[in-house]
């Protein structure tokens, strides 16, 4: 039944507000689609040691603003579901870019709109994945409703899956009909420029 869920091909980084957000796409390819669908984000980073044992590997959450996860993540996944972390200094992909410290295990990850950015941009996020490592590891969850058994799906992005300053294509359309019209070819695609209005979140 996981087969059946779509994900772009490429997470965008790119800036809006001011501010750069990391942004995938996901579907259900079925008609009847999961019951109470929803997503979560973790970022796994490697990090020194301050005991000077090497490097490790660590795993961290990514707070999510569309859907809001403190609506628990919920997903309609009818159509195309665009997903939105803001990359900000209590990001881990701040942490993984070495830009920011402020994300440090136990401490608690708040998400608060007046969060100062430390000079986060796009271009900044950018430079420092050219040689740094990390991977955003997405599991959508939900209920099958024919069988009521628990689905989950797994997706991961790497920095090598990034296209930056970008947007994804719109594959809804709403026809002369007036039938709306889902183009799953389409998730793929990203634009040169970011739309605003393509993201709920943000119309």
């Amino acid at each position: 039944r996981a087969t059946s869920f779509l994900f772009s091909d490429k997470a965008i980084v790119s800036t809006f507000d001011g501010k750069p957000h990391f942004m995938f796409q996901v579907c259900d390819a079925r008609k009847h689609t999961l019951l109470e669908a929803n997503v979560r984000c973790y970022c796994f980073l490697q990090q020194t040691s301050s005991a000077g044992n090497g490097a490790f590997l660590q795993s961290r959450a990514m707070r999510l603003v569309h859907p809001d996860d403190e609506l628990n993540s919920a997903l309609l996944l009818a159509t195309p579901a665009v997903v939105v972390h803001r990359v900000d200094r209590w990001s881990p992909l701040a942490a993984a870019a070495g830009i920011s410290e402020a994300h440090k295990f136990p401490m608690v990850l708040p998400r608060r709109d007046d969060d100062t950015d430390a000079g986060l941009t796009v271009d900044k996020l950018r430079d420092a994945f050219r040689t740094k490592w990390f991977e955003v590891v997405v599991l959508v969850e939900g209920v099958e409703p024919s069988t009521s058994s628990q689905v989950q799906a797994r997706h991961s992005y790497t920095q090598d899956d990034i296209a930056w300053e970008c947007g994804f294509h719109p594959c809804v359309q709403i026809g002369e009909d007036g039938v709306v019209e889902v183009d799953l070819e389409m998730m793929n695609e990203v634009t040169p420029t970011f739309d605003p209005a393509a993201v709920p979140s943000f119309s």
